[in-house]
């Protein structure tokens, strides 16, 4: 089903709400059958201060952006603590994209270091991360 019009809309009001939602990135699936439209999977994180990025979360919509449901965590995408204190681990700019011979859902970002609340500086060792959306909606361990 090709998409016709692009029309513009606020998904979510992130710069007046509790939650200030950053690097909406949005995939697309094939939908159930062909005659229905592709599943929309927009992954976004929240943002605290300069580059100071959240766990990764996802929206879905199954009716071309019309509508989308609350962000969900992706656990498997979130921050943690590292030996050094203070010193913590996250992902950012995940991009979700299908891969047609998988027939599934990646999306790639990448590592990024924070130091007792900010981004640290310097950065520890970056890398590129990535997780598989599975048929079950679940995501992959990242790797």
């Amino acid at each position: 089903m090709p998409i016709l019009t692009v029309e513009r809309s606020i998904a979510f009001n992130g710069r007046n709400a509790d939650i200030i939602w950053f690097h909406p990135k949005v995939g697309f699936m094939p939908g159930a059958d062909p005659d229905q439209p592709p599943v929309a999977v927009m992954c976004c994180q929240s943002i605290t201060g300069s580059d100071v990025f959240g766990q990764v979360h996802e929206s879905v919509s199954s009716d071309l952006g019309k509508t989308w449901s609350e962000p969900e965590p992706i656990h498997s995408l979130g921050r943690h603590n590292l030996d050094s204190p203070g010193w913590e681990e996250g992902v950012c700019d995940f991009v979700p994209d299908w891969h047609l011979k998988t027939k599934r859902l990646l999306g790639i970002g990448h590592n990024v270091y924070d130091q007792d609340g900010v981004l640290a500086n310097p950065q520890r060792k970056r890398y590129s991360v990535y997780a598989v959306r599975q048929p079950d909606d679940s995501w992959s361990a990242a790797r």
